[in-house]
């Protein structure tokens, strides 16, 4: 629980707007990769010894993005880093649920590079989040960080069970589609951080 004496400040200003996009975010994360390997293997038909080689394979592959990743967020700005982490990843999950859609057996290994672009797309959103959170918060930045950490923590809870509900009630297809509309409605929500009378951020501002 956000403590009393932090929850008007947090709300009142711009971290409040910050707080909704991480949240947004999350669940859309954890709609997807909560079943990642059920998902590759019921929807492309990849099984799941191969689907976690390519996951350990993308997430180390995504470390040499985070120094260039770091570059781009000072000089653009992290707000629009972390937007075009979000853009990346609302094209590759729209291309997975059109490829899922359109598949009719046997092993789809189109979906192995596709989901590489997603897990390449984080380093834009970690490192610019990271920068961001501590420039918004009203109070201390490292309780800030905490109070952000904690709510997209209980966000991927509910992204997890949301991706799982998807799956069994609808189909798997629709839990790629799921994400992209959560990550494109974080992409729109990081407009309204510019609606505060507050300076504006600054690129590279620590």
């Amino acid at each position: 629980m956000i403590r009393t004496k932090w929850r008007r400040p947090l709300l009142a200003s711009r971290f409040g707007p910050w707080m909704l996009v991480g949240t947004t975010a999350s669940v859309g994360a954890s709609c997807f990769f909560a079943i990642y390997s059920v998902l590759m293997r019921d929807l492309y038909s990849i099984n799941a010894s191969i689907s976690s080689v390519a996951y350990a394979v993308a997430a180390a592959l995504s470390m040499r993005f985070y120094p260039p990743a770091g570059k781009l967020s000072h000089k653009i700005g992290p707000v629009r880093a972390i937007r075009l982490g979000y853009v990346i990843r609302v094209g590759a999950f729209l291309a997975r649920s059109e490829l899922g859609l359109a598949h009719s057996g046997g092993p789809h290994w189109l979906a192995l590079p596709l989901f590489a672009v997603v897990v390449a797309s984080y380093p834009p959103i970690g490192v610019g989040s990271a920068t961001l959170t501590p420039q918004l918060s009203p109070i201390a930045a490292g309780e800030g960080i905490g109070v952000f950490n904690a709510t997209t923590a209980i966000a991927a809870a509910v992204g997890a069970h949301l991706g799982g509900w998807l799956a069994k009630n609808v189909g798997f297809s629709r839990v790629p589609l799921a994400a992209m509309v959560f990550f494109g409605l974080a992409a729109l929500l990081l407009y309204t951080l510019r609606t505060s009378g507050q300076p504006t951020l600054e690129p590279g501002r620590m």
